[in-house]
């Protein structure tokens, strides 16, 4: 939950105790964009975006360290991923997508989007695949290598700017999940290919995707 207070914030956070639930308060420095999907954790981080910085504010200690986004281009979400073995944060970006080692704070490398767009948006991965979704309707494909990656494709099924993408096995079967703006939902195997569409309404708009073992659950605007 995110409190407003003048020209500072917080982030509230209900921790269990033996006495019930406790409100713990975590001071930010700058109050996190309104923004689809502005929040993930990992590494004992929440992790946040403001403009074209990236917040990190440890559970542990209450400090809140930030990330200049490489060439301060404008940064629409982070996600922390698990990536063989290794924890990335992915940074979604106006041009592509920064991959960073999540515990050091040290950008490894940046991937250019194929097609031009105003923004990024919707990051999973897949095996050691990572997915960003793009403006254009686009969905860039990085093969991640640890310290470097590189462009292996892009998917071009949508029409319209995305906005969420998620994985995860569903009956035991690796998949993930695309949305986007019209209300599109596509589902793709673990190969690419496309597994099935969501049936849709004309306007409303797809704006949350989670992949659960028993099914894949969809949030609407409408």
């Amino acid at each position: 939950q995110r409190r407003v207070h003048g020209n500072w914030c917080r982030l509230n956070c209900a921790e269990r105790s033996a006495k019930g639930m406790a409100d713990q308060e975590y001071p930010l420095k700058a109050s996190p964009s309104l923004l689809y999907q502005n929040l993930s954790f990992g590494e004992g981080k929440f992790v946040y975006v403001h403009k074209t910085e990236a917040h990190l504010c440890s559970i542990a200690t209450k400090e809140v360290s930030s990330i200049q986004v490489k060439d301060k281009v404008s940064v629409h979400q982070a996600r922390a991923l698990p990536i063989g073995g290794q924890l990335v944060l992915v940074l979604a970006t106006g041009n592509g997508a920064q991959f960073w080692d999540l515990g050091k704070e040290k950008q490894l490398f940046q991937v250019a989007a194929e097609e031009e767009g105003f923004l990024s948006r919707g990051v999973a991965s897949l095996g050691s695949l990572v997915l960003v979704g793009h403006s254009s309707g686009a969905i860039s494909v990085v093969d991640f290598k640890g310290d470097s990656g590189s462009l292996q494709q892009t998917l071009k099924e949508h029409r319209e700017v995305i906005t969420d993408i998620a994985s995860g096995e569903v009956e035991g079967e690796l998949v993930a999940v695309s949305a986007d703006i019209a209300g599109e939902v596509i589902i793709w195997g673990s190969n690419l290919a496309v597994k099935a569409r969501a049936e849709k309404t004309d306007g409303d708009t797809c704006t949350s995707i989670a992949v659960t073992p028993s099914c894949i659950a969809c949030g609407y605007g409408s």
